[in-house]
């Protein structure tokens, strides 16, 4: 499973997803919570509070909002 590293504070402006497989998004710091705009084309699952995997479910687009704990903001 590929991994894709970034932190709550920068921005990750485009994540390809192939159907049907996974990613990893590794986190800097500790998300409280995360939201995906479009669940039709991607699945989202938080692993841990710094993990996400992404799976590409569909062709299209979608927003990935994630919360930090430590603001509670996005």
């Amino acid at each position: 499973v590929p991994v894709i590293r970034t932190s709550l504070s920068q921005n990750v402006n485009h994540v390809e997803l192939t159907l049907g497989k996974a990613q990893i998004l590794k986190l800097n710091a500790p998300a409280s919570r995360v939201s995906i705009s479009n669940p039709d084309v991607v699945s989202l699952v938080l692993i841990s509070p710094t993990e996400v995997e992404l799976i590409g479910k569909a062709i299209g687009s979608a927003n990935l909002l994630v919360w930090s704990e430590r603001s509670g903001s996005n």
